[in-house]
């Protein structure tokens, strides 16, 4: 099986978008691709809030986004940031949680530097944490996520 990453960089924050090719035995014994899998569907949408001007965003994105992306390698879990450095930003940002359907359940949470997880399904909040936690506080938040999405 071999994976292939896609590595944006996003306002300071570092989006890692992961795909997994199947890969099967030929008759020869060569590796050759396999149909392709669909991707599981999400079960939690963690919603980064994010700002350029945020310093806790600066000092700690990159590797919350790493730590993030390392605990949702699953499918299980999609990561969105939500930019909310200036209003042509926010504006983006809010037209692609419109179509994920996000616009009620993020309305009143605007703090920078903050991950909200959220039922994929339901949209009903599953929890929150400041991107400023450790990485294994960050990946427990993951894991708390998934399994209260999954109860």
């Amino acid at each position: 099986m071999r994976a292939t990453s896609l590595i944006l960089k996003i306002f300071g924050l570092t989006v890692i978008t992961m795909s997994t090719l199947a890969c099967g035995a030929s008759s020869s014994g060569k590796e050759q691709p396999a149909a392709a899998q669909p991707a599981p569907a999400a079960q939690v949408i963690a919603v980064v809030n994010t700002a350029t001007w945020c310093p806790t965003c600066q000092e700690n994105g990159d590797r919350a986004m790493q730590a993030l992306t390392a605990a949702s390698v699953d499918g299980a879990v999609s990561l969105v940031v939500n930019d909310l450095s200036d209003d042509a930003t926010a504006a983006k940002s809010a037209a692609q949680l419109q179509t994920m359907g996000l616009t009620q359940a993020i309305a009143a949470r605007t703090s920078t530097g903050v991950v909200y997880f959220f039922h994929a399904a339901s949209k009903r909040a599953l929890g929150e944490i400041p991107v400023a936690r450790t990485d294994d506080e960050l990946k427990a938040a993951v894991a708390k996520a998934k399994a209260a999405a999954a109860g």
